[in-house]
């Protein structure tokens, strides 16, 4: 772990160091999709304010800048704009991390690689969801971790990384 390309990163409360360069871009799913479920949330909220305004904020008896109705259809539009942009990022990052997903050729490495880094779960439940101990969940986390990328994780079966 001496090697100047081993880089340093966040995972929950912990520090990550790392030598595959696939990890932070597995990790970055689960924040875009938390960003967009947020926007989602929000034209949800607007489209319920929406109908339960009342009339009289939709008028405009003497003129002037629009008000009530027009200001929240301008802010759902402005949201939903926001939204597809979001969800265009979502969609290009997630076919990123399939790609990469992909390339492992272990399936049990690939299940491992799913539910650490792009779900983000503890090792107790990656354990108990895969039927694991611990000593092969620290060597499936090495093996990837000292990978240069994911197409290049190989596990031979015998607790030894290549």
């Amino acid at each position: 772990m001496k090697s100047a390309s081993v880089r340093a990163f966040h995972i929950g409360w912990k520090v990550v160091l790392e030598m595959n360069l696939d990890i932070p871009k597995l990790t970055r799913v689960r924040y875009v999709m938390h960003d967009s479920e947020e926007l989602e949330k929000q034209i949800a909220w607007q489209r319920e304010r929406l109908y339960n305004i009342s009339q009289r904020y939709s008028g405009m008896p003497h003129g002037g800048a629009p008000k009530g109705m027009d200001d929240i259809f301008g802010e759902i539009e402005e949201l939903e704009a926001e939204q597809r942009a979001k969800l265009r990022e979502y969609t290009q990052v997630y076919r990123e991390a399939d790609r990469i997903i992909s390339s492992i050729h272990d399936d049990e490495l690939r299940l491992f690689a799913t539910l650490a880094y792009i779900k983000q779960l503890p090792g107790a439940t990656i354990r108990r969801i895969m039927h694991i101990n611990e000593k092969k969940l620290r060597y499936m986390r090495e093996c990837i971790e000292m990978a240069k990328c994911m197409a290049l994780v190989k596990s031979n079966g015998n607790e030894k990384c290549e």
